[in-house]
């Protein structure tokens, strides 16, 4: 089999590499249409999916040809040596749509869809430990908002937001598996970030206020409860649900693994960035969010995968810092957004 010599990252600001030099992918039109074949990767992406993504219900009269142009741009740059018309390696025609073979070792989001996936078979095996490893190698993949800084539309932007909640997703299993674990200073600086990014995400306020209990924090955890209260009662005016009025009870009543080891009182956290302009429609609103009809995103349903042992070796350049090494870069939660 020939190797594999060209990877994408598309967690975060869409990027490509051959080898180890990375692409110039070209302007920011052509970078979208990559980046929906990557979020779509290994199935057919028509060539009308294309043209909505790009102009919506108001294309140009060229827009098809304009599609095949990037098409052809994109093919050249992945293929320099392909010649004219030829079947490409990875990016082939099928009729009116187009397929990007990709795997693990050539996609950060099909390798962070394998680590979750994998971390879910651990936690269901009785290994809370070796899952919270794969959440955290998977979670550190991330760089920033799925398909960052482009100016997406129609219905296919759902697949990004849905890869946005996916990391959201994985982030609060890895602080079940910290607390399930007793390791829960392992995630509580990402918590702290992403609960503080996300702050009427109820499920993560529940689980950033039982972790910062299990870090012998009890006094900030309830304190956080009624900085969350106050904050649905006036944003959204409501009051916290069952699963913030459980971590409020557990962290009371001092229920956690019998094996947790208290750990010294870390500084005091601080609030996050405040303003958000929340939809009364929900209760967890995602300031990834992307336009989405009144905050009500529809989570599109990711293919499926097939688990592998495979590890991937990222560019220098495409690597964020680990848990153990320093901070990960969230820019898509410190960032307001206006829902339309």
């Amino acid at each position: 089999m020939v190797p594999v010599n060209v990877q994408f990252s598309l967690l975060g600001p869409v990027r490509a590499w051959r080898s180890p030099a990375e692409l110039d992918i070209g302007s920011s039109r052509q970078r979208a249409i990559l980046a929906l074949l990557l979020v779509r990767a290994n199935q057919l992406v028509s060539v009308g999916d294309m043209v909505e993504l790009l102009w919506e219900q108001d294309p140009p009269g060229s827009a098809v040809n304009t599609i095949h142009k990037y098409i052809g741009a994109i093919r050249r740059l992945l293929e320099p040596g392909l010649e004219a018309r030829a079947g490409g390696r990875w990016l082939t025609r099928h009729g009116g749509a187009y397929r990007l073979a990709a795997d693990e070792s050539m996609s950060d989001l099909i390798a962070f869809r394998r680590m979750v996936n994998d971390a879910g078979q651990a936690a269901a095996e009785g290994r809370p430990a070796d899952a919270l490893d794969l959440l955290l190698e998977a979670v550190a993949l991330r760089r920033g908002a799925c398909g960052e800084d482009l100016d997406l539309r129609g219905h296919n932007r759902d697949y990004f937001t849905a890869v946005d909640q996916e990391c959201i997703a994985a982030l609060a299993r890895a602080a079940d598996a910290a607390l399930a674990s007793a390791q829960a200073s392992r995630i509580l600086p990402l918590l702290r970030r992403a609960a503080f990014g996300e702050p009427l995400n109820e499920s993560l306020q529940a689980r950033l206020m039982l972790v910062l209990a299990a870090t012998g924090q009890q006094a900030s955890a309830l304190s956080h409860y009624q900085v969350v209260r106050e904050r649905l009662n006036d944003e959204l005016g409501v009051d916290p649900g069952a699963e913030m009025r459980a971590a409020q009870s557990r962290v009371l009543r001092q229920e956690f693994p019998a094996a947790a080891v208290r750990e010294p009182a870390g500084p005091a956290a601080t609030p996050g960035p405040i303003g958000l302009s929340a939809c009364p429609r929900s209760q967890v609103v995602s300031r990834s969010c992307r336009g989405c009809r009144g905050c009500s995103t529809r989570a599109a349903k990711p293919p499926a995968l097939s688990p592998s042992a495979r590890s991937t070796a990222w560019p220098a350049s495409a690597r964020p810092l680990s848990p153990s090494t320093g901070p990960i870069a969230w820019p898509s939660i410190l960032t307001t957004v206006s829902c339309t």
